[in-house]
């Protein structure tokens, strides 16, 4: 891919993106006594609770264990019937219930489904998102220039949204959600209907993104993670079956004859042989 940069340069802006757009506290997301129901026979959650380190966060669940929901509830979408919600860091902290405007100032949502707006190129597209989540709007390119850069797409800024490939348009998606300046990216699903190759790009991009960055991501799919995300937490029927690093994680589903799993050394199948044995203990 002509396109995209060499790790090495996108390590660059990475740096240099920290000194300038990006300097913000690192913060925790705190979820207290949260409930929410789709009608009064279908609630998703019932006095959930949960605490989301700074870091990558990796949700894993079934399909219909209440991820999406979870997202779209942390990025203000949905309203939950009860709980609260607050954003910690160095700095104090904010609550949806007391701050709402500041709290989606510091939060930015790439939905499952995202479909970039036609008809503008890829840099008016992470412009306009940018310009839709507050920013000035002699802040938008510079926050778009960066954005493009980190996510590898520097050289098809002038393309037009409809040229772009699947990959490419997750990684658009991505750009925007950099370009507002967020603290918290929550991403659902985001690697889903992608190929093998792109789905990796795309790991790699997050890998490489400021450590400063707290990041939810949702998904089912369980290869090749381990050395993406610092933490794991896995929803089952709406409730927290696990929460723990990386490395706890992969504990799980250790065979007592093997070695110790490390986040250097796991595979595939032991992501998802620890994800099993969580998810078949709480059938």
């Amino acid at each position: 891919d002509l396109h995209v940069r060499s790790r090495r340069q996108r390590q660059m802006c990475i740096r240099d993106s920290r000194m300038s757009l990006y300097s913000f506290p690192v913060v925790a997301v705190g979820i207290e006594g949260l409930s929410f129901s789709r009608s009064r026979s279908r609630e998703v959650f019932e006095n959930f609770s949960a605490h989301f380190e700074p870091g990558k966060t990796l949700l894993l669940g079934p399909n219909g264990a209440g991820k999406t929901t979870l997202i779209e509830i942390l990025a203000t979408v949905l309203r939950a019937q009860r709980g609260d919600i607050s954003l910690v860091s160095s700095k104090g902290s904010i609550s949806i219930k007391n701050d709402v405007r500041r709290y989606r100032q510091a939060v930015a949502w790439m939905p499952q489904h995202f479909s970039p707006v036609r008809g503008l190129t890829v840099e008016e597209h992470v412009q306009y998102v940018a310009w839709l989540h507050g920013a000035k709007s002699q802040e938008t390119k510079p926050r778009a220039t960066h954005a493009c850069d980190l996510v590898g797409l520097d050289g098809m800024k002038t393309a037009p949204v409809t040229a772009l490939s699947g990959g490419q348009k997750q990684r658009l998606g991505l750009a925007g959600v950099l370009a507002t300046g967020a603290d918290v990216l929550l991403l659902d699903e985001p690697t889903v209907a992608l190929d093998p190759a792109s789905r990796e790009r795309f790991m790699e991009i997050l890998r490489e993104l400021p450590e400063d960055k707290t990041v939810i991501l949702s998904t089912h799919q369980t290869d090749d993670v381990a050395q993406t995300f610092d933490h794991v937490a896995v929803l089952q029927s709406g409730n927290l079956q696990f929460q723990g690093s990386m490395h706890e994680f992969l504990q799980r589903g250790r065979v007592a004859s093997e070695p110790e799993l490390t986040v250097t050394n796991a595979h595939a199948e032991d992501i998802g042989r620890s994800y099993a044995a969580i998810i078949q203990r709480e059938l």
